[in-house]
């Protein structure tokens, strides 16, 4: 049995939606409302201090200590050239947690991603792994130790080639707690 530590207003039937030209990072938003569940029906506003483009997860109490998993999910659609996928932790710097790229060379390509994280308040330290379905090729690997007072993660795509037709769409984000 697992319950939700954070889920996002984020589904398939309302996306969180990034497209168009460039080819800087593009991160996925928070849909509005802005509220975040810490508990059955107890939501607090997202921080307005912090960027919007940061989806907080509670770092204290129940998971201080704790393992918890993250997934993200999604689809994209580029037309030509590489997307590449971008999961950080938002630190004085970024702290690229788990990423991949691939050329979809076609429309609605799925990926996901599971981050298994573990951290302590009292060192400020937070370990985990990760494992990536992109394009049909399966990733995994350890994430580098890194501090850690309050988890702010990122989602983020890149892609290569700037077109107007290129679009991702995250379905899925939240952090759960297996009991």
């Amino acid at each position: 049995m697992s319950h939700n530590i954070a889920k996002f207003n984020i589904s398939a039937s309302a996306p969180s939606v990034v497209s168009g030209a460039g080819t800087t990072i593009k991160r996925f938003l928070n849909r509005p409302p802005a509220r975040q569940m810490i508990g059955p029906g107890v939501t607090f506003p997202v921080n307005p201090n912090h960027l919007q483009d940061q989806l907080l997860l509670p770092f204290s109490g129940a998971i201080d200590g704790q393992f918890f998993e993250v997934y993200i999910s999604g689809s994209v659609s580029a037309v030509v050239g590489r997307v590449t996928y971008v999961i950080q932790a938002n630190a004085s710097e970024p702290i690229t947690l788990a990423g991949g790229s691939h050329t979809p060379r076609d429309i609605d390509i799925p990926f996901t991603f599971s981050l298994g994280l573990l951290g302590h308040s009292a060192t400020g330290t937070m370990i985990g792994s990760f494992e990536g379905m992109i394009g049909g090729v399966l990733t995994k690997g350890a994430i580098t130790p890194f501090p850690v007072r309050a988890l702010s993660l990122s989602v983020g795509v890149i892609f290569e080639e700037s077109a107007a037709e290129n679009k991702a769409l995250l379905t899925e984000f939240r952090a759960v707690q297996k009991s």
